[in-house]
């Protein structure tokens, strides 16, 4: 009887999962649509992989996409290579505030290196990357519960967007989005 009923619990998460997954593959632009917020920032430091700190309002001026991510994220292993060719294609206008929630910096950097290699991209000036090992950006700050997530910010530091699930980097509507921000 517990095997059963251990069984069916399984086969109903899986169905959640799996109509979770559709719905939001289907209504992965949607946000896009949407109306823009222009809630400020909160101002946050970060981090970065050589262990120098930063200051979100260093950034002031440009748009910026904070990026949560993290090693063992099966859908940002899928997307980090399109969005490092995104941040190529768009050049200096969008800069890439990519955050791993990775309690180690090694697994972090050899993600990184995979995800460049697969992307043909190296050293991009327009992509920074950050560890949250202790995930106070994600969690206190931004309440980022899942990745991978991303938050645009317009160069006055306002949050515009905020993408729950993976992005196509690529898709037409937001490069368009992300070009028109400027």
């Amino acid at each position: 009887m517990f095997r059963k009923l251990f069984v069916l619990a399984i086969l109903i998460m899986l169905n959640l999962s799996a109509i979770y997954g559709l719905d939001a593959y289907l209504h992965r632009n949607d946000v896009i649509k949407s109306a823009d917020t222009a809630e400020k920032t909160p101002d946050f430091t970060w981090r970065d992989f050589d262990g120098k700190t930063h200051n979100i309002a260093e950034l002031k001026g440009h748009i910026v996409v904070i990026h949560f991510w993290a090693t063992w994220c099966a859908p940002c292993r899928k997307e980090f290579p399109e969005l490092l060719a995104a941040a190529k294609a768009l050049g200096d206008n969008v800069i890439f505030l990519t955050i791993s929630g990775d309690d180690e910096l090694a697994p972090a950097k050899k993600f990184v290196e995979n995800a460049e290699q697969k992307s043909g991209t190296k050293n991009l000036a327009n992509v920074l990357y950050a560890l949250d090992d202790n995930k106070h950006i994600a969690i206190d700050i931004f309440q980022t519960a899942v990745y991978p997530e991303s938050i645009v910010l317009d160069a006055n530091q306002n949050m515009r967007r905020k993408f729950g699930g993976a992005i196509e980097w690529q898709d037409a509507n937001v490069m368009d989005y992300l070009k028109q921000l400027k």
